[in-house]
């Protein structure tokens, strides 16, 4: 998936959302976000409450995300942001 991150050209998401029993799930961003991501992502659809309003609190495992990687070139991340790494 493409990114607006500047330190990288593409993101893999293999796992979208997060259970509600964690510490962090009221600041989590998967909560914050899947409205906007079902719109643009079909995955991220699976992931929204029956009224489509908020997120359902599934937590979906996508294996085939991690497939993407053994396709990238080397040197997927800018060559002028590695130094900072």
């Amino acid at each position: 998936m493409s990114t607006e991150i500047s330190y990288c050209h593409a993101t893999v998401n293999p796992i979208i959302g997060c259970s509600p029993d964690m510490p962090c799930a009221e600041t989590c961003w998967a909560r914050r976000t899947v409205n906007r991501l079902a719109g643009k992502f079909s995955a991220y659809r699976k992931c929204l409450s029956e009224d489509g309003k908020q997120w359902s609190s599934q937590v979906l495992w996508r294996p085939k995300e991690l497939d993407k990687l053994a396709h990238w070139k080397k040197g997927k991340r800018s060559e002028e942001h590695t130094s900072e790494l």
